[in-house]
């Protein structure tokens, strides 16, 4: 499980649903598969908001859930607004390990909430530092092509490791071009195109703000 994925895809869907409660900001990230593919499971969330919390990033609101019952709903604070694109930020350009790609698919995920120039910059990053990458790797491969110091099944899996980051900069590389020829909508655009299914969950949770936003901006 990669602290940054789960960081940022927790902090991101508070800011995209908030106020919500922590059941609810749970069984969205689950219906995103995170479960699969970033490897977060239900406790990691509850986890998440706790620390977050303690970070100075959300804010925790004892309020009267819509069946009359207390609950406990979460909002971004300041902080937590300007730490949100610093994440999406780092998913995209940071290479620590090009195989495990949970960082970069949580801040693909939450891209659209940031300036379209933000993501062209960092993925323009992320693509010349694979392509360093590569550049080493070719030259380790035939140093030991040439050397044979190295088992001929662990080379094998130095070529695994090695079209994976050729399929991931390949993809990088179109991807950048839909975002530029502006295939896609980002934070301060119009034209959003398409809308959730119905048995989304997220329409319960905005459902239930214009129950908590009243309730958030009663005189305390």
């Amino acid at each position: 499980m990669s602290a940054l994925a789960t960081r940022l895809l927790v902090l991101g869907v508070v800011r995209i649903f908030e106020p919500a409660n922590a059941y609810q900001l749970r069984r969205e990230l689950l219906s995103w598969e995170v479960d699969r593919w970033a490897n977060i499971n239900p406790g990691s969330v509850y986890g998440m908001l706790t620390s977050l919390e303690k970070a100075g990033l959300v804010e925790r609101h004892e309020l009267i859930g819509v069946n009359g019952r207390p609950v406990s709903v979460y909002t971004t604070t300041q902080r937590g607004a300007e730490e949100f694109p610093a994440l999406v930020d780092r998913g995209l350009r940071t290479v620590v390990d090009w195989v495990d790609i949970a960082d970069l698919r949580a801040a693909l995920a939450m891209a659209p909430f940031i300036p379209r120039e933000g993501v062209v910059v960092a993925v323009e990053e992320r693509i010349r530092a694979l392509e360093a990458v590569l550049k080493r790797m070719s030259g380790l491969e035939a140093a030991q092509e040439q050397e044979r110091t190295v088992p001929p099944h662990v080379a094998e899996g130095f070529g695994l490791e090695h079209a994976l980051a050729r399929v991931q900069l390949d993809w990088l590389r179109r991807y950048r071009a839909l975002v530029v020829d502006g295939t896609f909508v980002f934070a301060g655009e119009e034209g959003w195109d398409w809308s959730p299914t119905a048995d989304d969950p997220g329409w319960a949770m905005v459902r239930d703000r214009q129950h908590y936003l009243p309730q958030l901006e009663a005189p305390s």
